[in-house]
């Protein structure tokens, strides 16, 4: 391991470019499973299909480097993230009574507005095959200009909580889950997601050229519907919307 990595390992940041480049690092430099990095500020965040993030100091950046004993899994490793998010932050601000939903595939959503995201990058080299598993959430404050409606933790709560609140509790979360989807298997994760979805079975939705139904979750974690076609379709990374009325 690099001497020089030490200073980014398990450390908060006060600021840096990327979160994911610097797991990405540190995953090739061979440590663990469980190593994260956070910072404060980010100065070229990225999300999901290539979207920018808009980094603002307050809320929270996170990159953990993730080595599942198994690959059968890894498709489920987004939606095992996005379910440890949401339940770390119920539980930590608990008395706020904040419904912090899942969004397939990866999104947190309360009331239907963005709460954060996450990007997991798979990564293999002579140090073996991981996951970067990156996640944003909106603690402080509320991105604004993006294609969708977004909301924060201080907004849903009516009090300030930054990222120094929440940071520790979905550290602790994601790796439990990770380790009850190697024992338990995908239908634990399913069924998680099915207590936390924002669009469960029965919502209309629409993505790209197309519409139709949700009937639930396939074999990778993929969103299976019935289209307006009445045949079944499997959706793998489309951004899907709810259907107007």
């Amino acid at each position: 391991m690099s001497k020089g990595l030490n200073q980014f390992a398990n450390r908060v940041l006060d600021r840096c470019d990327s979160t994911n480049d610097i797991a990405r690092e540190l995953g090739e430099a061979g440590y663990p499973h469980g190593t994260w990095v956070s910072t404060r500020a980010q100065e070229k965040g990225r999300g999901r299909l290539g979207r920018k993030w808009e980094s603002l100091e307050g809320n929270l950046f996170l990159s953990v480097v993730a080595r599942p004993a198994s690959k059968d899994h890894w498709t489920w490793i987004p939606m095992a993230t996005a379910i440890a998010i949401a339940k770390a932050i119920r539980r930590t601000l608990s008395a706020y009574q904040i419904p912090v939903e899942v969004k397939w595939p990866n999104d947190l959503w309360i009331r239907r507005k963005k709460l954060g995201g996450i990007l997991c990058e798979a990564v293999g080299n002579k140090s073996g095959s991981f996951i970067i598993i990156g996640l944003g959430v909106n603690c402080t404050f509320a991105p604004e200009g993006l294609d969708q409606e977004t909301t924060s933790l201080t907004d849903a709560a009516g009090v300030v909580v930054n990222a120094d609140v929440i940071r520790e509790a979905i550290q602790k979360e994601l790796l439990e889950l990770l380790s009850q989807l190697e024992v338990k298997g995908s239908a634990f994760i399913r069924e998680e997601y099915e207590a936390l979805a924002a669009l469960p079975a029965g919502t209309r939705i629409t993505w790209g050229a197309g519409s139709g139904t949700i009937t639930g979750l396939g074999p990778s974690g993929e969103l299976v519907v019935k289209n307006d076609l009445g045949e079944a379709q499997s959706l793998y990374a489309e951004d899907v919307k709810i259907r107007p009325m």
